[in-house]
């Protein structure tokens, strides 16, 4: 059997990866062992460089230094942007031919995409798109941070996504939600396909790890975990802390940093209510959040995608806005509480009921753990690409 090689483009940098504690996810972009060699690529990078990931996968950034000034100058980055698109092309090409590269997948439909379809225009490697989010939703959320931009304009962007996912051989949605509007972005409806986030849940069996922070003696922790943004609702964390003020047995903790950390924390710090009932931890390490989630007497997930699946495989009852594909891993009162988006009297309810009945609180956390095991275990997720894969690459099982 042919040993089958990936090149992965993502907008992304190995610096910020780091900081936000994700870079290990990059060794799984094998799919368990499915591709023998992994070529990832990161074509706007902050340096240029090649750094190894594990044996028989490098990692090459194509960074904003090839020009002088580009890596401290945005406005020098902005009108560098076409030669470090060619150059992003011209690189993925040579690696693409000199590595034999079977399949060439980007990350979203944007940059990485238009790199990697432009770098795979002379060569037999089938090009495909990954869609990670309902990027018009997140640019309702946040129409600032919160989807990529072409030279400031969404709309360009839009129509940018709109050329490169009709050119996509496969487009890849990692939830079934998002087909719909992937198909209304230019999406040929027979080139869609699911490959579901993969977690390894290893972190959620065995004894709990001792957590960096423990509420005060009769307090349960409300925990919010994850980027501190508009689109994840940062807004409704702090209203939902003046709601409970009545409540001396509720403390809401915040961990994650994000391009609104600075604002959350100057509201903060000016309310005396929200300084008693919120406890800002700031960034924390994966493990850490981990950690916290299992011993959270509620998981506080209003927006997430790989927060939402480590919510509920922590065991602890997880509430969530009913948006996006919530629905898809929490069934409302059995695996999960899901409420209307932006009701936050709603979501005061749901958590006061769960923290005041924690026979009930037990069982949809119990229910939420062995539903996020059955979908999104890492090692039942890799089956499911690897079969994807065969189908792109002209081989079938039997």
């Amino acid at each position: 059997m042919k040993a089958f090689k990936l090149m992965f483009v993502a907008s992304s940098d190995y610096d910020s990866l780091k900081t936000k504690g994700v870079a290990a996810m990059l060794s799984e972009r094998s799919e368990g062992g499915f591709f023998e060699r992994v070529i990832s690529v990161h074509p706007l990078a902050k340096k240029s460089r090649v750094i190894p990931i594990k044996p028989g996968h490098d990692l090459v950034e194509f960074g904003f230094d090839f020009f002088r000034g580009g890596a401290s100058s945005k406005l020098l980055r902005v009108l560098y942007s076409p030669f470090y698109i060619v150059r992003a092309a011209f690189g993925i090409a040579r690696i693409v031919h000199e590595e034999g590269i079977d399949v060439v997948r980007a990350s979203d439909p944007y940059w990485a995409a238009l790199v990697a379809w432009l770098g795979t225009r002379r060569s037999n490697a089938h090009f495909v798109i990954s869609v990670h989010a309902d990027w018009d939703k997140r640019h309702q959320l946040d129409p600032k941070n919160g989807a990529p931009k072409l030279f400031g304009s969404r709309g360009a962007a839009r129509l940018l996504a709109r050329f490169l996912l009709g050119r996509a051989e496969r487009v890849l949605c990692i939830r079934k939600s998002l087909f719909l509007p992937v198909e209304r972005s230019g999406a040929r409806l027979k080139a869609l396909r699911l490959i579901p986030h993969g977690v390894d849940l290893t972190s959620f069996c065995g004894p709990s790890k001792p957590t960096i922070y423990t509420p005060p003696v009769g307090c349960k922790m409300v925990l919010f975990a994850g980027r501190l943004s508009c689109e994840n609702y940062v807004d409704d964390v702090l209203e939902l802390g003046r709601r409970f003020n009545a409540r001396e047995d509720v403390l809401i903790v915040i961990a994650g940093g994000g391009p609104e950390e600075e604002r959350l924390k100057k509201i903060i710090d000016s309310d005396p209510v929200l300084q008693k009932k919120l406890h800002f931890l700031g960034f924390v390490s994966i493990v850490q959040v981990l950690a916290l989630r299992r011993v959270a007497s509620v998981n506080l997930v209003l927006m997430g995608g790989y927060s939402l699946i480590e919510s509920c495989a922590s065991g602890r009852p997880t509430v969530a806005y009913d948006v996006e594909w919530h629905s898809e891993l929490i069934e409302d009162g059995l695996s999960g509480r899901l409420v209307p988006e932006g009701d936050v009297d709603c979501l005061v309810s749901v958590i006061g009921s769960l923290l005041d009945d924690p026979d009930y609180a037990e069982k949809i956390g119990r229910n939420g753990r062995e539903k996020a095991f059955r979908l999104h275990d890492m090692k039942k997720v890799f089956k499911i690409r690897a079969s994807i894969y065969r189908e792109i690459l002209g081989e079938r099982e039997g």
